[in-house]
């Protein structure tokens, strides 16, 4: 997963550098939001999972699907921010929205 992002990173950082994302259509907006993605996944997952291990919430060789779900929860988050600040349509209101609904959806989902 870690060399996934790498990979993600690489390309994100590709695409940022290369090409400028506002003059872009819409397929390379499309795998600038996608690389950005597959990046914060492949961080966050193994944040999460070795935080939780390090905290003593999790034991050793526990399965990944708490550490996935909220990852991945909180990877769509920032891209859906990104993808926000992007199309000049964030602003702080609409981010504290988007973050409450992500940390209500979290406490429904981990009972």
């Amino acid at each position: 997963m870690v060399a996934a992002a790498v990979i993600a990173a690489i390309s994100f950082g590709l695409i940022v550098w290369q090409i400028d994302p506002y003059s872009a259509d819409v397929i390379i907006f499309a795998l600038l939001s996608l690389s950005f993605l597959m990046t914060t996944l492949g961080v966050l997952v193994p944040s999460v999972y070795f935080y939780k291990l390090r905290r003593g919430l999790l034991e050793p060789g526990a399965p990944l699907s708490a550490s996935v779900r909220q990852g991945g929860v909180a990877s769509a988050t920032l891209t859906l921010l990104f993808v926000m600040q992007l199309l000049h349509v964030l602003t702080w209101w609409n981010a504290v929205f988007i973050i409450a609904i992500v940390v209500i959806l979290d406490i429904y989902l981990s009972q």
